[in-house]
């Protein structure tokens, strides 16, 4: 506001300034050009016969008076200048060449024409009064325009406190006629979307570890119970191993979704142990539900990429095929990839795929990898892209 209305009185004076400066110009334009007809008249007429208006005078150079005589050394022919006499008389003065008497010097007493210089302090009062007009006038349109903006701006407040989502917002803001409001808004939509995604997938990931651990953790525990009264009991020792192996990859899960940190230069790792490992791994549990698992991989298909990370991927979505399929599961490699196909029961809702999917989608992000969906009838195949 106070910025404002500086900026007002600067350009209200600047304004008032200018106009007297154009004054000033002006009479002395007007009177240079009576000075310099004069004097054309003095140069062209026959002595003594030169007749000139009230006010000019005309002097030999040896007849000037001596407060004009000083100033002549300064001056050059046909150049008009002025000066205040002795007498605080107000003069121009010309220094014409004629033909007959040589040179004269023509000069114009403008004392009583003066209008600008004697109206001065009526110009004054007239341009403060006008710098205090325009001072009002922009009093009035800052109040105006800050009462307009704030009440826009506690508008856009109501309507961000009844948006029910980032995306009405981001509608909101772009009806927001006002560039700042604008930008603000669609800035606060930013956050917000991201605060929610952050939301969820902190949601995503606890329901995941909660599922990771439970069963797993319930596993353990029955098959420590049961190597307690039989130590030798191979099918409990091998399921404590899948159990510890399901918590280490939980485990290596979470931590990946936790950090921000990009997975850094890796080396090249073969397909075909890490799926036959975990073939191995869940082959009984397959076998309890009566699903085989087949795997036709080339010993040559390679990924480059966390270890943890595949490992996490593949189970995940080995797992899910084993739990949600019927009959066989099949794990076949393509060109740079993996495809993992299983049967299910034909006009079914599609099995599986809760929030173990989203985070395979969210590993396979971090490392580079593109899990696709591909449902058929009668079967379902996931692809897996390593790049």
């Amino acid at each position: 506001m106070r910025r404002w209305l500086g900026f007002a009185a600067c350009v209200a004076l600047l304004f008032a300034s200018l106009g007297l400066l154009l004054l000033f110009l002006l009479e002395d334009s007007f009177i240079d050009r009576q000075l310099e007809a004069a004097a054309r008249s003095v140069s062209s007429a026959t002595p003594g016969v030169t007749r000139l208006p009230a006010g000019f005078s005309v002097y030999r150079l040896a007849e000037v008076p001596l407060d004009i005589h000083a100033r002549l050394p300064f001056v050059e022919a046909g150049e008009p200048f002025e000066m205040r006499r002795a007498d605080r008389r107000y003069v121009h003065l010309l220094l014409v060449d004629t033909p007959h008497r040589g040179r004269l010097v023509v000069v114009y007493d403008v004392t009583d024409q003066l209008t600008v210089t004697p109206q001065l302090g009526t110009g004054l009062l007239l341009v403060l009064g006008l710098t205090a007009l325009t001072l009002l006038a922009a009093a009035a349109l800052a109040q105006a325009f800050v009462g307009r903006v704030t009440r826009q701006a506690a508008q856009v407040i109501d309507d961000v406190r009844k948006t029910p989502d980032p995306a009405r917002l981001r509608e909101l803001a772009q009806a927001q006629p006002i560039l700042e409001f604008r930008r603000l808004l669609e800035m606060h939509a930013d956050v917000w979307k991201a605060q929610l995604v952050a939301v969820e997938h902190e949601r995503q990931a606890l329901a995941y570890l909660g599922h990771e651990l439970r069963t797993p953790l319930q596993s353990a525990r029955t098959s420590l119970a049961l190597l307690q009264d039989s130590p030798r009991d191979r099918l409990a020792q091998a399921r404590l191993s899948r159990a510890i192996a399901r918590l280490g990859r939980a485990a290596h899960a979470v931590l990946w979704l936790a950090t921000d940190r990009e997975p850094g230069p890796a080396a090249v790792q073969p397909v075909l142990p890490l799926v036959r490992a975990l073939v191995d791994e869940l082959g009984p549990m397959a076998a309890s539900v009566a699903v085989r698992i087949s795997v036709d991989l080339r010993a040559d298909l390679v990924f480059r990429g966390p270890v943890e990370v595949a490992e996490v991927i593949l189970a995940n979505l080995l797992l899910n095929a084993i739990q949600h399929g019927t009959g066989a599961v099949h794990i076949g490699g393509v060109e740079n990839g993996v495809v993992i196909t299983n049967t299910v029961v034909t006009g079914a809702d599609a099995p599986g795929f809760g929030f173990g999917r989203g985070i395979v989608d969210r590993l396979a992000s971090r490392v580079g990898w593109h899990v696709e969906l591909l449902p058929e009838p009668g079967r379902m195949c996931i692809h897996i892209g390593f790049s």
